[in-house]
């Protein structure tokens, strides 16, 4: 069985570069109404990605998504956000490592922010494990998938038929991934 882990380096990189980030210099505010906005809510996610990462280090794993959830809704391309709000999900994971029915959630959507992070892979297949399931075994991900869209975790449907897909292409799972995807409204 695998076992879950924590990443220390990626979640200590992930607060120094947000407590950088949010710490540099402001750009020049816009002389203009939408320019003034724009840097205003700039400033208002800065603001809400320290809070959540300090939240992060006091283990509030709710609050922290919360205010990292909202810094996304200000500025959705705020790349050391959603890196923050991957890490919240992913420790509050861990933290549920009792009850996999409800951790398994949480990594879907840490892997549904950042597919690429090898550590809430390397948990998610480990917490697929105490459920019973394989995770390299593609009619177990097809059936996570189809569990998690039923549930209306429609991140977690495409986390899951992503999975299956890389271990076996198949048209009809294929189909599954568009119509979640589209349900989400992005691909």
């Amino acid at each position: 069985m695998k076992k879950l882990r924590y990443d220390p380096c990626l979640f200590s990189f992930t607060c120094l570069m947000a407590a950088f980030i949010a710490c540099s210099s402001s750009r020049a505010e816009s002389s203009d109404t939408a320019g003034e906005s724009l840097e205003q809510r700039r400033k208002s996610a800065r603001m809400l990605n320290n809070e959540g990462v300090k939240d992060l280090a006091l283990l509030d794993y709710a609050g922290a998504v919360s205010k990292l959830e909202a810094a996304l809704a200000l500025i959705p391309d705020y790349k050391i956000a959603r890196a923050n709000l991957g890490v919240a999900y992913n420790n509050r994971g861990l933290s549920l490592q009792k009850k996999p029915y409800e951790a398994i959630t949480f990594f879907h959507h840490a892997l549904y922010l950042d597919p690429q992070n090898d550590t809430t892979k390397a948990n998610l297949e480990g917490i697929i494990l105490k459920m019973g399931k394989k995770p390299d075994l593609f009619s177990d991900r097809v059936s996570l998938g189809n569990d998690a869209v039923l549930a209306g975790d429609f991140k977690g449907g495409v986390v899951e038929f992503r999975a299956a897909l890389a271990l076996k292409e198949d048209p009809k799972v294929r189909a599954k991934l568009e119509k979640t995807l589209s349900k989400i409204g992005s691909k």
